[in-house]
């Protein structure tokens, strides 16, 4: 229980990657091997949902992040179809 507290504590108002990130340096920094299995089965359940985002953005241009965790923000203010005119677009 006392992994868990430490995850909640330093995990407390993080999202997305910082949170991936928190869960990760638990993991590595463990000496027990039941606990870095622990924190490894977090950080593959919790990376699920940041690398579908990553692969829809990747592979098909399309941001679905409706809770503002993605590393990559989306610019209201441009058109995407502008980036072909003009690569300088900041659309991303």
């Amino acid at each position: 229980m006392e992994n868990l507290a430490r995850l909640v504590t330093n995990a407390a108002h993080k999202r997305g990657g910082d949170l991936l990130n928190v869960i990760y340096q638990l993991m590595i920094n463990s000496s027990d091997q039941s606990i870095k299995e622990l924190f490894a089965n977090l950080l593959e359940r919790a990376s699920e949902p940041y690398f579908g985002i990553l692969k829809k953005w990747i592979f098909h241009g399309t941001l679905e992040d409706h809770f503002d965790e993605f590393i990559v923000k989306e610019n209201k203010e441009c058109k995407k179809e502008a980036i072909e005119n003009d690569l300088n677009d900041r659309y991303w």
